[in-house]
Order: structure tokens, then sequence, then C-alpha cells
């Protein structure tokens, strides 16, 4: 059996025997969002500002689709924390994405002062695209989140003192995103329009959507548990770094047993990702986090490692080094899918059933 998996901006072949397959977890493409995206491409006279919170491609192809007259006006602003990158991807924008600008303090309802650019603050019409993905501290990423995360200081930090357990908690309304949705309010009059993917693709547009409809959203599985799984985050704007791919990979984990193996995909053609994963790898942190009063970008992730290194065996195929994968990580690797199948099958048997899962940012897998 031949399964192409998403990696990086291309795909990877995995390999299995007739024996060895149990459930394809694959969410396929369809049009849904086609009548919904020209809905919006209808109401932008609405708005001043378009905000893109992440370049992901189903995010770009949106913006892609709503380019024209609307957004080639004089007047007409697209905003992003990292316009080097939408420009790369949609080259029809190059020297039309600004950046945010001079950042100035803006205080929340409880006092907080952030830093948040000058054009954010401005009271003009907004419309904030960015794509859903599940998330272990948020539970969801969606636009009220993305928004803050990408523009807004210190949201990190609050979200991280917000949390009331340390447990990785995928698709959960979490504290720590209630935290930063209230921060997303300070955002007048902006439209929040969240994309749930699917098969790669835009699968529907959520126009300030609560919680429980974006979630909902999402295409649900319930395989049996297999004694393995071959996991693929994504592919590119999923797997560009190992900190995406981890905290995709919680989403997923129903569908193999506890002390299981797994097989990770993802590219990683960015490196680490997080500034906590950075330290760790370098020495600077321990595997207990640094000090419990001091805040690093992505520390939540040193957990995560922990408990997924704990709960299973970890294979990982990636552009990693080996120096950092498996010596300072702690993971097995292989060179290429071909090596980590053959790894996998030889730890646990050659008739071991294995669930395979294409695109873990797209998927809600629950108890079978």
């Amino acid at each position: 059996m031949e399964i192409w998996i998403p990696y990086g901006a291309t795909e990877t072949l995995i390999t299995l025997g007739a024996e060895n397959l149990g459930e394809i977890v694959d969410s396929p493409q369809d049009s849904l969002a086609e009548e919904e995206i020209e809905k919006l491409r209808g109401s932008l006279a609405e708005f001043r500002d378009v905000v893109v919170c992440d370049n992901k491609p189903q995010t770009l192809e949106v913006v892609k689709r709503l380019r024209g007259t609307e957004l080639e006006g004089k007047d007409f602003r697209i905003i992003s924390s990292n316009p080097r990158r939408v420009e790369s991807q949609v080259p029809e924008l190059k020297g039309r994405v600004l950046g945010g600008g001079e950042r100035v303090g803006l205080l929340n309802k409880k006092g907080i002062e952030f830093k948040v650019p000058r054009q954010l603050t401005e009271d003009v019409g907004r419309l904030v695209l960015s794509t859903a993905e599940p998330d272990p501290l948020f539970g969801l990423l969606d636009s009220r989140i993305a928004l803050p995360l990408s523009f807004v200081t210190n949201v990190g930090r609050l979200a991280y003192d917000s949390r009331t357990s340390e447990d990785p908690a995928p698709f959960s309304e979490t504290p720590s995103f209630r935290a930063v949705r209230e921060v997303s309010e300070m955002f007048k009059n902006s439209t929040f329009v969240t994309i749930v993917p699917r098969g790669g693709r835009p699968h529907r547009l959520l126009r300030d959507a609560s919680f429980d409809a974006v979630r909902s959203s999402f295409v649900s599985f319930s395989p049996p548990r297999a004694r393995a799984a071959i996991i693929g985050v994504g592919g590119r704007g999923y797997d560009d770094s190992f900190s995406k791919a981890l905290r995709l990979v919680w989403g997923c984990l129903e569908c193999v047993r506890e002390g299981g193996e797994i097989l990770l995909v993802c590219e990683c053609g960015e490196g680490l990702g997080s500034d906590a994963l950075e330290m760790l790898v370098t020495g600077r942190i321990g595997e207990g986090g640094p000090r419990k009063d001091v805040y690093v970008q992505g520390v939540e992730e040193i957990q995560y490692l922990k408990r997924l290194k704990e709960t299973y065996g970890v294979i990982l195929t990636s552009a990693l080094p080996e120096t950092y994968a498996g010596a300072k990580l702690g993971l097995a690797t292989a060179r290429g899918p071909a090596e980590a199948v053959d790894k996998l099958l030889r730890k646990l048997g050659r008739t071991t059933k294995v669930n395979v899962v294409t695109r873990a940012c797209e998927c809600l897998v629950g108890k079978g």
C-alpha cells in the first residue's frame, strides 16, 4: 500500500504491507468554501485593512482569491507580521504587504498594557484572516487567537500564566484560549474570519464564530487504537518547524495505544522553531524548563515533549540534524520514510497494525 503524506512543500511516500495497514485518517478535499469566498469578496467594501495572521496555504489561497480591484485600490492595506513570507508565496502582492509598524501601548480591560502595532489601533474596518488548527495550550487556534499571537507582545506569557494544567488539551476550550481571546476585543471594528481546512484546501470560512462552531467544522474520526501510528502533521505551513509539529500531534494520539510507537513525519525545514526548544538543545535549560518566574517563548513545549516521550516511543523523520533530534531531543530518528517504517516494524513485529494520519492539522481523532 502506497500512501503519500505532505512533507514541506512536497509529499513523501510511505509504503506499508496490507497486513500492516490499520486505518487511514485522511480528510478529503471539497468545494464548500467556494460560495463563502465569493460572499466575502462581495463584502470587502466594508474593510480598510486585510490582516493576514499566518502563512498557511489555505489562508494565502483565500487572499489570492480576494485579489482584484477590491484589494488593489490605493486605500486598501494588507497587513502581516511577516510581509516577506506572504509576498514570496503570493508574488502578485509584492510591494503591497505592510508590517505592523511602530508599536504603542494599549490597555486591556484588566489594565494590563500590551504593545500593539499602531496600524491595528486605528478605528477602521478590519478583516482578520487565519486558518484554524488544534493546539495543546489553546485547544484551538482561530483568527481571534491568531491576531494577538502574531502582533501583540506578552500574549504568550499571558496564555502560559492562564493555564490551569500542564496537560495538552487539543480541541478543548482552555483558560488560555479565553484569556487571549479577550485581548482580541481591543481591536475595534474587526471582523474575524477563520478558515477551516480540509484536504489541504479551504473547507469553510467562519465569520466571528464561536469555539464550538470552529471545532465542529473539523472532520472527526474514531479509528480503533493500534500499536503504532504514522502521523504527518500537514506539510508546508504546519511542519515548518519541530515546534509546530509538536503542537499538532496531540490532536491525533487517540489512534495509538499508550506505550505504542509513533512515526512522526515533519520536514522541519526551518529548524526547531521556538526559543525554549533552542535553549533545550543548546543546554541552556533542562527538561524541567526555566525558573518559574521566567517565561521563554514556547516553554510549554518542553512539557509536551517530555510527556510524549514518557507515553510513546517516537521515531522522527525530518530534516533536523541528528545532533538535535537524537542526541539533544532524545528521539529515535530515520533518514527517510522507508528506514523509519522498517525500524518501526522491527521493533513491534512484522505483522503489527499501523494507523496512518496524513494531516494532523485537519483532524479531530477521538476514541474508537
